[in-house]
């Protein structure tokens, strides 16, 4: 799973986010492990950090779902905003 952070966010905060995310995905029923894969990619909006949740393929979708609401909740509770993709048009006058 990626998870888009703000630019404007410290690594290392980001990274103790990312380590609270965890630990509570692993508390979750029907996850076997849960790792954070550090940065996938540096997008328009936001800088894209990886997620890997071990489950029974069998429970995949509704263990992604409830890993999507962990995810939104802690970065709630850290003051964290989903960046939304933007476009700045600058015009000559």
């Amino acid at each position: 799973i990626d998870i888009p952070i703000p630019y404007d966010i410290d690594l290392k905060a980001t990274e103790e986010v990312m380590n609270d995310i965890i630990s509570t995905i692993k508390k979750q029923d029907n996850v076997t492990n849960a790792e954070y894969r550090k940065i996938s990619d540096f997008a328009d909006s936001s800088v894209q950090h990886r997620i890997k949740v071990y489950c029974d393929p069998a429970l995949r979708p509704q263990v992604r779902r409830d890993a999507l609401h962990a995810i939104y909740a802690t970065l709630a509770t850290h003051h964290i905003s989903i960046p939304y993709p933007q476009l700045d048009i600058h015009t000559k006058k």
